[in-house]
């Protein structure tokens, strides 16, 4: 055990090192939030830690970029999130190797800390359990952001419906509309660009396709039925004004079902809470009573 702890010491103290050489070392290259559109500029990619030569060697089916097992599922996360935390599979692999590295770190602690405290055999449940929960930390982020850009993709694609069907109303293209809907912003309107961006490059087809990989909820009935209406449009020439007012009354309908139900569960909840404030006052009043019968 304790030649185990010595060893993981040891790792920590060479990462260390190599982490404060590269950090001295490192060329200076401009941040993301320096480069402007249209304008060359290099950006900075994510830092190789000390962690990376050893865990991407050590360990390639868990962190190395190309060839991790579940590669596909971390591009399909990315995607769904809106590349955010993690702009690419490189960096979330980086990311993932730098938490796991201070999982490590905090496993030999806590391991140090029972041995020393004479529980040898609560060791290894909390050292693995420490080093599961940091394996697992940059996907449960992943999850986090798709489900958080999911929630606000509703109010989003209503704006963008309802902008989208006053420019198509109006006799506007479906393209030229689709790209004025994308300067909106947002999750929606975000993926409307997309369709954009990748109509000019390759089939409506593909294009529909691509996009509907980067769907935060692929389960989203709404978003799942606006790109039928595109499909419907773009391969059968059918057309699409009517299919974005029906769609934009059923999120309508839905962000206010939703409100409903959210009201009505504050409702519940408040009235709960005024029954046990008023069962707390009537205790309160009727103790002294029956501490002085007593």
């Amino acid at each position: 055990m304790v030649t185990l702890l010595a060893f993981l010491a040891a790792i920590a103290g060479a990462v260390a090192v190599l982490d404060f050489a590269a950090i001295v070392f490192q060329p200076k290259v401009a941040s993301r939030l320096d480069v402007r559109v249209g304008e060359a500029a290099e950006v900075a990619s994510p830092r190789a830690g000390g962690w990376t030569a050893i865990l991407g060697v050590v360990l390639p089916r868990w962190f190395n970029p190309e060839r991790a097992r579940g590669r596909e599922k971390v591009v399909d996360l990315i995607r769904r999130a809106g590349y955010h935390p993690y702009g690419s599979v490189r960096e979330f692999y980086l990311a993932a190797m730098a938490e796991f590295g201070k999982g490590i770190i905090m496993a030999a602690v806590v391991a140090v800390a029972f041995y020393l405290l004479g529980m040898r055999f609560l060791s290894v449940p909390f050292a693995v359990l420490f080093l599961w929960l940091a394996y697992r930390k940059p996907y449960t982020r992943l999850r986090e952001a798709a489900q958080k850009r999911a929630e606000m993709m509703r109010p989003n694609m209503l704006a963008g419906l309802a902008e989208l069907e006053s420019l198509l109303h109006a006799g506007v293209g479906v393209q030229e509309a689709l790209r004025r809907t994308a300067q909106l912003g947002g999750p929606f309107c975000n993926l409307m660009g997309l369709l954009v961006a990748r109509l000019e490059v390759e089939a409506p087809a593909q294009a529909l396709k691509r996009v509907e990989q980067h769907i935060p909820d692929p389960s989203d009935t709404n978003m799942v039925l606006f790109l039928r209406d595109l499909e419907d449009y773009f391969l059968r020439q059918r057309p699409l004004e009517q299919s974005v007012r029906a769609l934009r009354h059923a999120v309508h309908q839905d962000i206010v079902n939703a409100t409903v139900a959210r009201a009505s569960k504050v409702k519940q909840r408040a009235g709960l809470y005024g029954i046990l404030a008023i069962i707390g006052m009537l205790i309160s009043a009727l103790a002294p009573l029956f501490g002085g019968g007593l």
